[in-house]
């Protein structure tokens, strides 16, 4: 895997951390479905392989990454017994 790719997915991370987590599963889901339709839009358009394609995906992989963050964190405020199975 390219360095950059990853640099790029965490400066989309990096992004999302002037938002509060997300409110329930449920909007987790939507805004990353969202982001999916986006990506969806763009391929259907031909553009695939674009920089603004490139650009939603790290995004979407960013999103991802943000919701298991929220999940760890909410698992471990909860003292929930997931919070042993989770890392840290």
């Amino acid at each position: 895997m390219k360095n950059y790719i990853l640099a790029d997915i965490l400066r989309q991370l990096e992004k999302l951390d002037d938002f509060e987590e997300f409110a329930s599963p449920h909007e987790a889901y939507a805004v990353m479905q969202q982001s999916l339709e986006d990506i969806w839009s763009q391929i259907r358009l031909g553009k695939g392989y674009t920089q603004e394609t490139y650009r939603l995906v790290c995004k979407l992989a960013a999103l991802s990454i943000r919701y298991g963050l929220d999940i760890t964190f909410f698992t471990q405020k909860q003292g929930g017994e997931d919070a042993q199975e989770l890392p840290s």
